[in-house]
């Protein structure tokens, strides 16, 4: 009953200004990109139980994405599978993550480990400013939600990268880069994922049980032909 005063009260300060938006449920499925960022942030909320299962998508609308949800109460609910983009900035912004039925959190570049990567082969981030604050965003999401920031120290030595090289595009200063990993993607374990990254959740991953997420993975997709993942900190040949 005190809750239920408190709600009603909180509803009557919004014609003083303040919003008071109900609670609501959202699906994200698939890539995640411009119109996944649209459909969400036009919504008015104050909670929300997202229901997720992606296999990433584009840094820049899922930072928007991750900023916007941080300033919410979320839910996710995990199922399938959450990797890229979806496992290293949108599920730090959960208040409450919910892994359903051992779904697949993958873990591979990021936009940190490739700023580093720029950096340590003499390239200039400063004179790629939309690059160097997309990097400084993604920091602070994890930094914000206690979340260890170096937690890309310990994908890339799951990873191993090699034969990064800056790529010199005429007249722009900020040039690219190439690189490849020994290994495609990390699929930490339950126990990884609370203790090198500091993510609480309930329920339990993929890796927990190497063999069986290989017949998973194996049900889903084939896979590419000698290509590696790890799982845990066991590699898998395909």
């Amino acid at each position: 009953m005190k809750k239920e005063v408190l709600f009603i009260f909180a509803c009557a300060a919004s014609i003083f200004g303040s919003a008071c938006s109900p609670s609501q449920t959202h699906e994200i499925a698939g890539i995640i990109d411009e119109k996944t960022r649209d459909n969400l942030l036009k919504k008015e909320f104050s909670k929300i139980k997202i229901k997720i299962s992606s296999p990433g998508g584009k840094g820049g609308p899922s930072i928007e994405i991750a900023e916007f949800l941080s300033q919410k109460e979320v839910t996710f609910d995990v199922s399938g599978v959450c990797n890229s983009a979806c496992s290293q900035i949108l599920l730090p912004v959960g208040e409450t993550i919910n892994f359903i039925d051992n779904p697949f959190v993958g873990f591979h570049q990021s936009l940190t480990m490739e700023a580093n990567f720029f950096r340590d082969a003499g390239g200039d981030i400063t004179k790629c400013p939309i690059f160097e604050n997309l990097v400084k965003r993604e920091t602070g999401i994890q930094t914000k939600n206690n979340l260890n920031p170096d937690f890309w120290k310990e994908v890339e030595s799951r990873l191993i990268p090699k034969n990064f090289k800056l790529v010199h595009y005429e007249n722009d200063p900020c040039l690219g880069y190439d690189y490849e990993f020994e290994h495609f993607i990390w699929y930490p374990t339950s126990k990884q994922l609370q203790e090198k990254l500091g993510l609480k959740f309930n329920g339990s991953v993929c890796a927990d049980d190497f063999t069986r997420c290989i017949q998973k993975i194996e049900e889903l997709s084939q896979g590419i032909p000698g290509s590696k993942i790890v799982i845990g900190d066991r590699v898998h040949v395909f």
